[in-house]
Formats: C-alpha cells, sequence, structure tokens
C-alpha cells in the first residue's frame, strides 16, 4: 500500500493505493466510507475489500474525507458536497497513478450516496495534485452497500441521540455533525440510480431483513454496526465476496 496525501495545502485528503496482484484488469476501484462511528466500525471490512479487490487484480485507493480521520480539517468542516469532490479528487488521481480513466465506485452507507454521486459527476474533468494534469474520469460501475434510504430519518436519529451539542453541532457517538451537514443528510431520498445507461449499478443490503425490491439481500450482521461491546462491526465475508465478484466481473 502507497499512502498519499492528495488536495494541497488548503484540503489535504490522505489516501491509501493499492495496486493489483496477479493478472491486472484494466480498471480500478474507489471505496467511499461512512461517515463518523460508522466508519470506525466498518473500517475493518473497507480494508478487507480493498485487498480482495487487489487481489482481483483491480487498483485499489481508499481516503479519509476532508475533516475526518487522517485528512485535515476539522469535523465540524465536513459537508456532504465536499465529501463528494474529495471522492472525484480521488477518482482523478487514481486514474492518474493507473493510466485507465474507467473508476468503479464503491461506497458504504452514507458513502454509497457520496459514491452516487461522485460517479454521475465522473465526466466532469478534475485537476489531480499529482502532475497538475486535468483528466475525465468515466464511472465504470457503482455498489451500494447498505445505502442510507431515508436521510431525513437519519438526520432526526443523529439529532435525537446527539450527546451534546456544542458550536452548532450535533456530537454523535463521538463524531460532530453541523447542522449544515445534517440538512444536506436529510435531503437524502433514495438509493442513487446508475451514473450512465452504460454503468452498471449493484445495490446490495447485508442486514437481515428484506431490503428494497432492487436489492440484493444477503443476511449478515451489517459491518457499520457495534458487534456486542466490542467496539468495532462485524466483518460479514459474504457480502465483501459478493462485491468483489461483481465489480470484478
Amino acid at each position: 500500500m502507497k499512502p498519499l496525501m492528495l488536495g494541497g495545502r488548503d484540503r489535504p485528503v490522505f489516501a491509501l493505493f493499492t495496486p493489483a496482484e496477479g493478472p491486472r484488469k484494466r480498471r480500478s476501484a474507489l471505496i467511499c466510507p461512512p461517515l463518523g462511528q460508522e466508519y470506525v466500525r466498518a473500517h475493518r471490512s473497507l480494508a478487507l475489500l480493498g485487498r480482495q479487490l487487489s487481489r482481483a487484480g483491480l487498483d485499489v485507493m481508499r481516503f479519509d474525507y476532508f475533516g475526518t480521520g487522517d485528512s485535515g480539517g476539522d469535523g465540524e468542516e465536513v459537508t456532504l458536497d465536499g465529501c463528494v469532490g474529495d471522492a472525484r479528487l480521488a477518482a482523478a488521481e487514481l486514474a492518474a497513478m493507473t493510466g485507465v480513466d474507467r473508476v468503479s465506485f464503491v461506497g458504504l452507507r452514507l458513502g454509497a450516496t457520496i459514491a452516487g454521486r461522485a460517479a454521475r459527476e465522473s465526466g466532469v474533468r478534475v485537476g489531480t495534485p499529482s502532475d497538475g494534469a486535468v483528466r475525465s474520469v468515466r464511472a465504470g460501475a457503482l455498489v451500494g452497500w447498505d445505502p442510507v434510504e431515508d436521510g431525513a430519518a437519519y438526520a432526526d436519529l443523529i439529532r435525537e441521540e446527539a450527546d451534546a451539542v456544542r458550536d452548532g453541532a450535533a456530537h454523535w457517538r463521538g463524531f460532530p455533525f453541523s447542522e449544515s451537514l445534517l440538512d444536506e443528510i436529510a435531503d437524502v431520498a433514495a438509493w442513487v440510480p446508475p451514473p450512465s445507461p452504460r454503468a452498471r449499478s449493484l445495490a446490495i443490503a447485508s442486514q437481515c431483513m428484506r431490503g428494497p425490491a432492487n436489492f440484493e439481500v444477503i443476511a449478515c450482521e451489517p459491518c457499520w454496526t457495534e458487534q456486542g461491546n466490542s467496539g468495532h462491526g462485524a466483518v460479514p465475508a459474504p457480502v465483501i465476496r459478493r462485491i468483489v465478484e461483481w465489480v470484478a466481473a
């Protein structure tokens, strides 16, 4: 794995690039994580997903949105629009590093919303930090893993369960969600359609319940909820296997 810092001084975004192992396919994959505690709980699963995609022959990039993880900024600065821009930037850098402009976007929870928007806007030309060149990235496939289907209910949950409200932000399970971010989340309505008629899409639900009609359901514990009192989530191997098989096909 190769650690990178994208975006320059004003908006540094941390990323990890994992090159393909074995026979290399002419496409790559960008993994868009959730926000807040859900990302902490799902971190092991997303890392495993990245390794498995690499072993399937794809170049892979994982990254932290500005204001999260090892990226610059503070949690109060996180916006969905900003996260979409970070995803597009990471996709452009992935294309620059690999010479392959077709990127599959894989997103978990709110990361699915971000991935969907980034995929739909992927035809927009983006400047990359490594060489300053401007590139147009094509969305080859889009995967929504347990996407947030009702943003208003999700925003209400964060407000209701907030540990505290400080400086205009609801602190939910140790992470701040600004009012502007919650308003953006409240506008999230449903799983996004494919970015173009030629792009494939997969919506997958890992919860032990019936998903929407257009979802493929694999019953197992979600990776983004706490498993017992462990502080982290389960690793749903069947879901990861299905995503890898589908993206690599």
